[in-house]
């Protein structure tokens, strides 16, 4: 048998169609927001520097125990997203600076919102960390015989809380910086003064 649409039928159909093809037009396409995700080394990459290469922005680098050293050029490890950084124990996990004489510091730390953790660091040639970024945490780590500076922060807003900062040979930390937060660190038996505080605004030390 032959089935014939009326022209109300036809008019609904068309209608139908005109407003599936509409809503292409006008509906944004769906957005996919980027996941986190954690990278671990050595497991996915054999550095840290490598690993932070292929990291991005919200990504958490986790580094297992061991000895690692830090062979840049220019700085032993830089730090350019905004990423956590966070060693498996600050006893065991040992970040240390490669002696050479264009070197500067073990860590610089260039991007805002990174969170450095759980970690040893030493040796630096002139100074362990050198914190440029701004709303950045350096929390339970041990700061040790860097051949300058313990830590610099230079950046805005940061938090330095929780370390334990000996012997090197410069400041324990030299901060020039607006609303810095400095807490619970131990500072002992370095060169020059435990903290210097110098061109700054709302520094808060307890």
């Amino acid at each position: 048998p032959i089935v014939t649409m009326g022209n109300t039928s036809k008019t609904l159909v068309l209608a139908i169609v005109v407003l599936f093809l509409t809503s292409l037009v006008i509906l944004p396409p769906a957005t996919v927001k980027a996941q986190v995700k954690t990278i671990t080394v050595p497991d996915d990459y054999p550095t840290i520097q490598s690993a932070i290469g292929n990291a991005s922005s919200g990504d958490t680098v986790f580094v297992r125990a061991g000895n690692y050293l830090l062979t840049g050029l220019v700085e032993g490890l830089t730090i350019n997203k905004q990423i956590s950084l966070i060693g498996e124990s600050k006893e065991s996990t040992i970040l240390i600076q490669r002696p050479y004489k264009y070197n500067f510091h073990a860590i610089d730390i260039l991007s805002d919102n990174v969170t450095l953790s759980g970690f040893t660091v030493k040796k630096g040639t002139f100074g362990n960390i050198f914190l440029e970024g701004s709303g950045c945490a350096i929390i339970d780590n041990n700061i040790e015989d860097s051949y300058g500076n313990g830590i610099v922060v230079n950046g805005h807003n940061n938090r330095v809380s929780g370390n334990k900062i000996t012997g090197n040979s410069g400041f324990g930390i030299y901060a020039e910086s607006n609303n810095t937060y400095i807490s619970g660190n131990y500072i002992c038996d370095n060169g020059g003064a435990g903290i210097i505080v110098d061109l700054s605004r709302n520094t808060d030390i307890h």
